[in-house]
């Protein structure tokens, strides 16, 4: 049997449903983020130079929480983080 609420109720419960709705969404997206990442990191970790592997092992992924939603950052750490740059784009002559 369904459940039965007044006229005035109708606004607070369609709000109810629309935040959790909400949460929901949030909480499937931050998910997908976040396999993204780790994913990311070792498709990094797995095509980078390999000489000493030390480069190749400091890709990693933090998160940023910003307001409800959570945000996934793939960086290089330190000491070989200034390899990057080197790596990719060469020196100059």
């Amino acid at each position: 049997m369904a459940n039965k609420i007044s006229l005035n109720e109708l606004t607070s419960a369609i709000e109810k449903e629309v935040r959790n709705w909400t949460k929901d969404a949030l909480d499937d997206v931050n998910s997908i983020k976040e396999d993204i990442a780790k994913e990311g990191v070792n498709q990094l970790r797995s095509t980078s130079p390999v000489r000493t592997a030390e480069y190749a092992t400091n890709w990693t992924r933090k998160k940023i929480k910003v307001g409800n939603e959570t945000n996934q950052i793939i960086y290089q750490k330190a000491p070989t983080y200034r390899l990057t740059h080197l790596l990719e784009k060469g020196h100059v002559d």
